[in-house]
């Protein structure tokens, strides 16, 4: 996958979860019990926040060439050498 499509992808990937965060989150906030909101958000909210967080950064790598020149296993670089050790 060619990285702006891997970009497209991830920043869809990333939507759907902060739709599943706010719809989570909507939902939650309007219960009364105070106790099952932040167990709640303990155990999933947070995680999909993290999600998140941890999408927008490979996001960030991306764009910003962090992974240009990785090849994939069994790929060769240009001047004979494999990918993590010697060809």
């Amino acid at each position: 996958m060619q990285s702006k499509q891997t970009v497209d992808y991830l920043n869809e990937f990333k939507s759907k979860l902060q739709d599943m965060f706010d719809e989570f989150d909507h939902t939650m906030s309007s219960s009364e019990n105070d106790v099952l909101y932040h167990e709640a958000y303990n155990e999933v909210g947070e995680l999909l926040e993290t999600a998140i967080g941890n999408v927008d950064a490979l996001i960030s790598d991306l764009d910003d060439g962090k992974y240009d020149g990785y090849v994939g296993a069994g790929e060769f670089y240009i001047d004979g050498e494999e990918y993590g050790g010697e060809a």
